[in-house]
């Protein structure tokens, strides 16, 4: 897979998706309307966009298309980390950290999950 760039609004879409994928049209307005007041018009805009760049693909079902992600999730949420990492925090991990500490209240499950990835990732290392 290539690197696809996703818009704010297209990553909305894609979480909706990967969340339930084969999903029509409404049923996506629907998932969204708490956040978006977004019409089916806008819907199917970011829809058709998204399947040019090969995020999203469909099946008919009688006449309504269902909708679901070409692309994994997690393999889209780590390109968009590195891309990220490297456009803001200069590729400094420390920078990074650090800033999100200091701007965040983090639980501290979040926070023994941390130092568990840690562990394994300096485990590789050794």
């Amino acid at each position: 897979m290539g690197e696809i760039h996703l818009s704010d609004a297209e990553w909305e879409i894609m979480n909706c998706l990967w969340n339930k994928p084969n999903q029509k049209i409404s049923e996506i307005v629907i998932a969204l309307s708490e956040k978006k007041a977004w019409d089916k018009h806008t819907v199917i805009t970011l829809l058709n966009r998204m399947e040019k760049k090969g995020a999203v693909s469909f099946e008919r079902n009688g006449r309504a298309k269902e909708y679901y992600p070409l692309i994994s999730q997690k393999e889209t949420v780590k390109q968009e980390t590195e891309q990220f990492f490297e456009r803001v925090c200069q590729g400094s991990l420390r920078l990074m950290v650090n800033s999100f500490l200091s701007s965040k209240a983090v639980k501290k499950e979040d926070l023994d999950e941390l130092y568990r990835m840690l562990d394994e990732a300096r485990e590789g290392k050794e």
